[in-house]
Parts: structure tokens; sequence; C-alpha cells
């Protein structure tokens, strides 16, 4: 038993021992077949780069050298060739370090000149001598020329290798054999005819092919080739490649993946992203943009847009065009097109609060960054919700009452408590001007930053804030209008000064008013309306019998019944309420009454010629002109001479001359604009002397004032509020020019003076010597004088003046170029409205009325008269229906609308000079008066005309883009060599200054940089147009590479995980099964 028992356990142990060695030898065979796998793969790598040698080329360019560059003698022609020498070992190691540690992406470029690469770096046409090298004729290089370029786009090495060769020996003038090519090149032509074969080689079969296969790649060729410039080719992969600004011929585009713009019709702009580029065409997908804030719904895109990929042919005329025209740009040696980028948005808030310090500076980063409210600089950008949104709740103003807007967001709360805290520290008048086309919201923001002032000044008499507060509906009712575009629409600008004294509390308040637009009184375009005031007027007719009112009648200056259309915001009891807060008596109330209603009345009356005589007219209804004349307190004799006569001096006498049918219809409207104008400047007037002060010590001015106008038909109110608008526009650049010297100094950069569009010629053709106006002042004055006299006469004037046109088909108009566009003025009822003229005997006849407001509207004494405030009188007329002058002398000369509006400009302007200016200006997101409806090419027009992309481009004009040192480097260290990026992202977050961390890394990164192209300034680095969209480039294209790196890695790493488990279980598996079959065995 003991020997069997033995002889078991021999068995045993042997098969064990058996069992071990086939183990041992299945283990052996793995790692063989590991290894094997690992060599095959290797040679299939190697295999794979020699076969795609010719697809990995690098981007090439070809240029001449410039002053700048050092490494050439001009005095001698010749060629430097700059390969990268270390590329084909610098794979060849990573393959040998392992099959796991490289893909294709990570050589990033290897040169294809084999028999070159390790040839030096700059070399001469002929070693041994400055003399050029010359051939008598180049034909004999043809054919080895092509097919040196046939064999390079093949991928055929071994020709490739002999021809370049023979190339090389031929250029050095050297030999390689019995039929080697001639030592030197004979007498008689120079190097610089190869090298323009070489350049046409490449344009005609490298590059087409590089484009092809390798997309990724940007080939830059700038064929500035001439016989006499020496050339050079610089071969460098894409993400090494600088170009300057100087030497850029084309843009590069972005590499696939990277965010951009691309224009749109309906759009202007729409976001995408890259999905490929062939050519001259980019591939992109639109994608909605990422936003957050209000108005977020606003902007997203539609599901039809997002998602579609649209290809844009840069080298079209009329894509090149758009992107010129809506790319903002701080000069014009930058001659590149491409698409532009998107910013790599870093606030919570999805956007940058201050668009000052966009990223990429272009219109679409301008649209797409818009909150409901934004800050370019000085400006604040309030964009109309229309609707009331809790941004403007009590809660919400609470939060800006500290006087910093510091960790706060853009609001115009903002703009009013700096103001006011700016105001009070440093005893400073101060001024906002707020801005923007008819239905941008100019009035409720006026009114919500003088709420949030009287706010601030809390501690004053609550009485006088409460009458200040009061005094803006009250003038709303009498100069606001529906209009096509706003249902209430100021009809006149407004500078508003807010008094207080030495302590900043609220004293009280003076307006001054510009422009009214009379001319809505008698008339008003199809769907708008007239003044809100004759609306509540008629709607209390039942109540006021004693004014002969019928609500149910269309009256003919009301063309709209005061039901239609809108819905009127306030009513008569609240502005009879307003009437009493502001200290307007109940007499005086019912007198203003009855002159409204008298306008009404006497829009009724007509006139018919008189029988027999063409030239007479007569009052067609004699009751109805007796209840006007009635309500003015007139007598109605009195009152029908003077709409159908006029008085001439003829030598020393006073006759009365009848007038014509159509030259009393004009004479009554002249009245009715002329006592809706004074009664407009009398409330004006009593509002000022009841919440007024005489001796305040300091104001805050808010400008409500029409922004930029071009219509269809543009008269002469649109060329005066062009005018203020030009005047505000030259006060805008140069503050916002004025805050760009004081910021480059504070950051201690070296500039030189900054260009920006002085819009002084504009100013000069409007209101110079022989401007405009003066032309026009000169056409009223003479009895003969025309329209079509006038807009003859501006044209011989301003014929060779460069912001002036004449239209070829319209004699009877001009155009201007503002600052915002191109207007074409119509001079048809120009020197009516400049003259803004009513005959000196209805000044009389209403001077004797028996209502004490209207005597008070026009008084008799001259000399009072002539003292009265200039607003009257600078409000336009439009008398739309042109009255034909009699013969008479001359008109006599007096102060015209033109001049009153340019002298009360001029003051204005003075004093907003001497104050601390702050801007708001109004945007209109769209024409349907929706709160969830954004027109990106309305809105884009209206950031143009509000001068918001001017304003950043002065601003950003010497240096567009710039980035704090910590952001910096924080997004360009990846550019850097290993070692400093990790030095710098170790240290960015403990430096307390980072410029010389930031200094070391431009350093690096622009080896041939010059302070022309970036500068680092204390707390910024300031970068010329175009080298941040370079870096981005160079960033996207290294974020690719090392993603693709991290994902090789991560595979590599997964698959050895896998494998040792693998191992690890095999070997678990056989050991259970070998000890099974051994127990197995030991039973039996």
């Amino acid at each position: 038993m003991v020997l069997e028992g033995a002889t078991v356990a021999r068995s045993l142990y042997d098969e064990n021992l058996r069992l071990q060695e086939r183990l041992d030898a299945q283990e052996l065979e793995i790692e063989e077949l590991l290894m094997e796998k690992t060599r095959l793969k290797r040679k299939e790598m190697r295999a794979l780069y020699r076969q795609r040698m010719v697809y990995r080329h690098p981007a090439v360019v070809l240029e001449e050298p410039t002053a700048s560059d050092e490494t050439f003698d001009f005095d001698r022609r010749e060629m430097q060739i700059i390969l990268m020498e270390d590329a084909y070992d610098s794979m060849l190691r990573m393959v040998d370090n392992g099959m796991n540690e490289v893909s294709e992406d990570d050589v990033d470029v290897v040169d294809s000149y084999h028999s070159l690469y390790r040839f030096h770096r700059q070399w001469h046409p002929h070693p041994n001598s400055d003399v050029p090298i010359k051939s008598q004729n180049i034909s004999m290089y043809d054919e080895p020329w092509k097919s040196l370029l046939d064999a390079y786009a093949n991928g055929n090495p071994n020709k490739f290798k002999y021809l370049s060769s023979w190339i090389r020996y031929m250029l050095l003038g050297g030999s390689i054999g019995p039929a080697a090519a001639p030592a030197q090149f004979p007498a008689g032509v120079e190097l610089s005819f190869l090298s323009k074969e070489i350049f046409e080689g490449f344009s005609r079969i490298l590059v087409p092919a590089l484009q092809e296969h390798r997309p990724d790649l940007n080939v830059h060729v700038f064929s500035k080739t001439v016989v006499d410039c020496t050339l050079r080719i610089v071969v460098m992969p894409k993400h090494r490649l600088h170009a300057k600004k100087s030497e850029q011929h084309e843009g590069g585009q972005p590499a696939a993946g990277l965010p951009v713009f691309i224009p749109d019709k309906e759009h202007v702009w729409l976001p995408a992203s890259v999905k490929g580029i062939e050519g001259s065409v980019v591939t992109v997908k639109v994608e909605d943009v990422e936003t957050g804030g209000a108005p977020v719904a606003n902007m997203s895109l539609g599901a039809s847009v997002v998602g579609k990929v649209v290809s844009v042919d840069l080298s079209k005329t009329d894509v090149i065009n758009v992107i010129q025209a809506r790319t903002v740009k701080s000069s014009t040696a930058n001659t590149s097109i491409s698409l532009p980028l998107q910013n790599k948005v870093m606030t919570k808030t999805h956007g940058f609060e201050d668009m000052i310090s966009v990223d990429h500076l272009h219109e679409g980063a301008i649209l797409y960054n818009l909150r409901q409210h934004t800050y370019t600089g000085k400006i604040c950008i309030a964009v109309n919700p229309y609707q009331w949104l809790r941004l403007y709740s009590p809660e919400t103003m609470q939060l800006y009452m500290d006087g910093s807007r510091e960790n706060k967001a853009p609001h115009v709360y903002a703009v009013s408590m700096e103001s006011f805290f700016h105001m009070r520290t440093h005893t400073i008048n101060q001024s906002i001007l707020v801005s923007g086309e008819s239905g941008a919201g100019k009035t409720e923001t006026t009114k919500i930053m003088m709420n949030h002032v009287a706010t601030l000044a809390s501690t004053s008499d609550m009485s006088i804030i409460q009458r200040i507060i009061q005094s803006n509906p009250l003038l709303e009712s009498f100069g606001n209008a529906a209009t096509a575009r706003n249902d209430n629409s100021s009809r006149f600008g407004k500078f508003t000064e807010l008094q207080f004294d030495v302590r900043g509390h609220l004293m009280g308040a003076r307006a001054h008013t510009y422009l009214l637009e009379k001319s809505r009184v008698t008339h008003q375009a199809p769907g708008e309306r007239t003044f809100h005031i004759l609306y509540q007027v008629l709607a209390e007719a039942s109540t006021l019998p004693h004014l002969h009112l019928d609500a149910s009648r269309r009256y003919r200056y009301v063309q709209q019944d005061p039901a239609d259309k809108v819905k009127l915001e306030h009513s008569w009891a609240d502005t009879q309420n307003g009437l009493t807060i502001v200290g307007i008596a109940d007499a005086m109330q019912s007198d203003l009454l009855r002159v409204l209603a008298a306008i009404l009345h006497l829009g009724e009356s007509d006139f018919e010629m008189v029988e027999g005589d063409v030239d007479s007219s007569q009052v067609a209804d004699a009751a109805v002109l007796a209840t006007a004349a009635d309500l003015l307190g007139l007598p109605v004799a009195h009152l029908e001479k003077v709409l159908t006569f006029r008085s001439v001096i003829v030598g020393r006498e006073v006759i009365s001359k009848p007038m014509t049918v159509d030259q009393a219809r004009d004479c009554r409207d002249a009245v009715a604009k002329s006592l809706y104008s004074s009664l407009f400047t009398w409330l004006v007037d009593q509002i000022n002397a009841a919440i007024g002060v005489g001796h305040a010590s300091h104001f805050i001015g808010i400008l409500d004032i029409f922004g930029f106008e071009a219509f269809v038909h543009n008269s002469f109110e649109q060329l005066c509020i062009n005018y203020a608008n030009e005047k505000l526009q030259q006060k805008f650049v140069q503050d916002v020019l004025k805050t760009v010297q004081v910021e480059y100094e504070e950051e201690g950069i070296s500039w030189h003076h900054v260009t920006f569009a002085d819009n002084q010629d504009v100013l000069d053709l409007i209101e110079g010597r022989l401007g405009v106006l003066s032309l026009l002042n000169e056409e009223s004055s003479l009895a003969t004088g025309t329209d079509a006299s006038f807009a003859h006469k501006l044209s011989a004037v301003m014929d060779n003046h460069a912001r002036f046109e004449t239209p070829r088909l319209h004699s009877s108009a001009f155009i201007i170029l503002h600052y915002a566009g191109k207007v074409l003025y119509d001079t048809n009822g120009f020197l009516d409205k400049h003259r803004d003229a009513l005959l000196p005997d209805i000044k009389k006849v209403l001077g004797e009325s028996s209502v004490h407001l209207v005597r008070t509207m026009f008084p008799t004494d001259m000399a009072s008269s002539s003292h009265r405030s200039l607003h009257r009188q600078s409000s336009s007329s439009a008398t739309h229906h042109h009255a034909k002058r009699g013969p008479g002398v001359a008109a006599t000369r007096a102060v015209t609308v033109g001049t009153q509006f340019k002298e009360s400009l001029a003051r204005l302007m003075d004093k907003i000079s001497h104050t601390n200016v702050h801007y708001v200006r109004c945007i209109k997101p769209n024409s349907v008066k929706s709160p969830h409806a954004f027109h990106h090419e309305s809105i884009v027009d209206q950031l143009r005309c509000a001068g918001v992309i001017e304003a950043i481009r002065v601003s950003r004009s010497a240096y567009p883009s710039r980035l704090p040192h910590v952001d910096c480097i924080k997004r360009y260290a990846i550019l850097a060599p290993a070692a400093l990026a990790r030095r710098l992202l170790a240290e960015v977050d403990f430096v307390a200054d980072p410029k010389a961390q930031c200094s070391d890394l431009m350093g690096n990164l622009f080896p041939h940089g010059h302070i022309v192209d970036y500068q680092v300034g204390l707390s910024r680095v300031y970068f010329r147009e175009s080298i941040l969209d370079d870096l981005d480039k160079r960033r996207g294209v290294a974020l690719r590479r090392f993603a693709i790196r991290i994902q090789t890695t991560v595979k590599m790493f997964l698959a050895r995980r896998r494998f040792v488990k693998q191992r690890a279980a095999i070997v678990v598996v056989q050991a259970r099964g070998r000890g099974f079959v051994q127990r197995s065995r030991f039973r039996r």
C-alpha cells in the first residue's frame, strides 16, 4: 500500500510538472504573440507613414523677404529653406517607444524632402561666391521638376529622393556623377526664374493635393513673384506657423470644430461650427448660440435654422463684401478675409457684461452678446422688453443704492446711481444722454432713471419729488403721440435738469424742450395719430359741453377716433390732476381746454373761391369758424379777415391783399400749429416755474432726444434731428477716445495717436458759413426763393464736397453722408418749414384775445415777444400744402427755425461739455412691439446708428483685443513648451503680479514678435488686430491634438488593464482546472 501510494504521488507530481511546463509555454507563446503584434503594428505604422507621407506635408508659405527679416542680405538674391529637421526623427523615436504612444495626429508635420531634411537651414545658390547663379535656359529643368512634383504627389519616395537630390545639386552647382547636371547654371537667367517655377509647381500640383487629403492644414501661398524679387519658402506645420499681419495675403481659416459666425441675409450673422475646409469653401453647421440672461428667448434661433449645414465660399465677391462691410475693423491694413470667430464666454451669465472686453471684436459678437442691459465702456445698452419686468422692481432698485457697480449686473440703475454719487462726491454736474429710435424705450428709460435718482435723494422734500415725477406724464400728454413704430412716441426732445443742493438733496427740476413736431397737429401719416391730449379732450366731450365737441365726429385734424388703435395711457382726469399738482389754476386749465377745442374747430373750417375772382377766398361755413373764434375770445370778423387777407407793404402804404383758397388753408393750418406749439411752450414754462429753482448748486441732466433717422421720405425735420445727432456723436467719440487714452496711460502702453472717423466735415457741411443752413437762410429771405432753387444752389455750391451727393433722378433732393449712413432729403417744403412765419396780422389779432391764456401766448409787445423762449421758435413745422407766394418785396430777414435750433443746440452742447457725461443707448428689438421677437438686421442697424459699433472700434483702434494676465496664461499656456507651460500654470494662481509670467509666455509664443503685435500692460495683455484670432486657431489645433493623445492614452490604459485582467483570469481558470483534474484523479 505504501509503495502504491508513493507511485500515485509520483505520477501526480510528474503530471503537475508537465502541466506547469505547458502553462509556461502558453504564457511564453502569448508574450511572443504580443511582441509580434507590436512589431507588426510598428511596421504598419512605418508603412502607413511612408505611404501617406505626401499628405502629411506642412502648410507652405511662399513669400517675399521683408525689411524686418534679419536673415536676408538684400544685396544678393537668395533662397531660404526652413525645414523641420527633427520632425522625422521625432516620429521614429515615438514609434520606437511603443505603438500605444503615438497616432497619426501625434506627428504634427514631417517634411517630405528626404534628401534635404539633414541639410543646412539656410543656404546660398553658390556657396563660394556672392554673385548670383545665372542660366541661359531653364527648359532643361522643366521635365525633372515636373517629374519631381508628380513623384511627390503620388507618394513615390524612391523616385522622389533621387529627383530631389538632382534638383538640390543642380541648385548648388554640384554634380552627382557622370550623368550629372552641369556644375553651374549657364549665364543669362537669374535664379528667381527658377523660384517662379517652384511657386507655379506648388500652386498647380502640391497645393490641391494637400487641400484634398489634409483638410485640417492651411496652405498659404503668397503669389508675389516677379523677376527681380527674392523668394523664401517656409515649410512649417500650421500650428507653428506665425504669419505677421503685414505679411498675410489671405486669412487663415479656423480648424474643424472651431465656433465661427457666418453671414446670413435674414439673421445677419449665424453661429456655426466648422466641419470641413476645401480650398476657399468652408463647410459649417449652424448651431444655436449658448445664451444666458434676458432676452435669451428672443435670441434663440428657429428649428429650421439650427442644425443646417451650409457652405461658405470665401472667394465670392458678395461674401467678401458682406464680411468686409459688417466686420468691425480698427484699421484698413489687414485685408484678409476669414470667418469671424465666436468668443470664448467665461462669465457665469454666458456673455460679456462689458463688450469692450470681448476677445474677438466684430458685429456678430456684439449682436449675440446683447442682453437686457449690456455695457460698452461708459455706454449702457438697454433693449426694450415691451413688458414690465422684475428688473425694474423696488427690490432691484435697492441693489443699486451704494454707489458702486462692481459685482452688479449691467442696468440703467447703475448709470443713474453712478451719476448721483459722482455728483455728490466730486461736486461736478452730470449728464445722461439717452438716445434711440422711436419705440426703443427712451421715454420709459428716462422715467426709470429719474425715479431712481429721486429715490437716491429720498431725504429731499417729497412734495418736490412728487411734482417732478408728475411732470413726466403731463409732458407726455401734450408732446407724445402714437406712430407706426411706437404707441407712445415722444415727438419732442427734452433735456431735464434735476437740481440739487450742496448736500445732494433734490431741490427741483427744469426742462428744456427741442423740436416739437407741431406739423402733427394738422397732418398725420396713414396709421398714425395726433397728440394724446386732443384724444383725451374728445373722450371727455360729453362732460365739457361748452367746448361744442362731438366724440363721434371725425375731425380733419384727428384721423382716427379716440377708441381706435390704442388705448389712451392717461385720461383727461390724470392730466388735470397733473396740471393741478404743478400749480396751474382752474381758470387757466379752462382756458387751456378752450385753446385745444378751438384748434379742432379751426381744422373743420374751410374756404371757397370768391365768385368771379380766382385770387380771392372766403369762409365756406361761417358757423364753424364762429365757434373757433368764440373759444379763442376773438371777433369772428377779425379772425375771418386775417385768414383770407394779408397786409402787404407797397412803398409807404400798407394794403390788404386777398389770399387764394390754398393760401387761406395754409394760413389756417399755420394758426393751428402756432396755437399748439405756443401752448406747449407755455406749459413747459409753467412746469419749470412750479418745480424749478434758480439757486441750485449742481444738477444731473437727462437728455431724451430723437435718434438718427433715415426714412423713405426725409424732410427738414429729419435734417434737424440728424444734425443734432451728429453733434452728439462728435461729443460721444471724443469722450470714448479720451477714455482710451487714459486706459493706455494707466496700463503703461506705448501707443501713437488713434485715428477715428471725425464727423467735423459733416457738421461744417450743415452749419458752416456756406453750409446747408446758411444757404437755406439766404433762399428763405428772397421773395422769389423756392424749394427747387434751394436744391439747385446746394448742388452748385456743394458739388465737390466729400459728404454731399446729388441724386441723378431727383433734382429736388440731396444726399448727406452722415456718420450712420447716407440719407436722401427731399427739399419740398424746406423753405416753409424753415421760415415758420406767422403773419403779423394774425399775431396782432391773437394778442387782443379776451382769453387770458391766448393773450399770454401772443403778447402784443414785440420786445417782450422777442425775448420769449426759443423752444417754440425752434419747433419745426411741416406745411404739406405749399403756399403760392404772391408778388411783393423780399420777406423781412428774421430768425429762422434752423438758425434758432442751431443756436439752442450750441448752448446745449456747451452745457453738456461742462458735465461728466454718461450714455444710454436704447435698442428696439423688433418692429411688431413683441416681447418675444428679436430682429437681427434692425438691431445691427440701430447699433450702428447709435454709434455703439463705432465706439467699440475707436476704443480698440490701437489694440482691439485685450485679456487679463491670468486669463491669458490659462488660455494659451498650452501653446508653450511643456516645461514652461507647467511652470506658468503652477504659478499663475499664487503669483501676486503675473505680468512677468505673461511676458515670458508672450515672448515664447511670438519669438519674432514686435511691440506692434502685442504689449503686456500692468493688468492686461493688448493685442493688435487678428493676433488673438491666430492664437485661438493655434489653440484649437493644439486642443484637438491633445484630445487625440488623451484618447490614445486612455485606450492604451484600458487595453492593458483588460489584458492583465484576462491573463489573471486565464491563470485562475487554468489553476482551478488543474486542481479539478488532480482531485478527480486522486479520488479515482
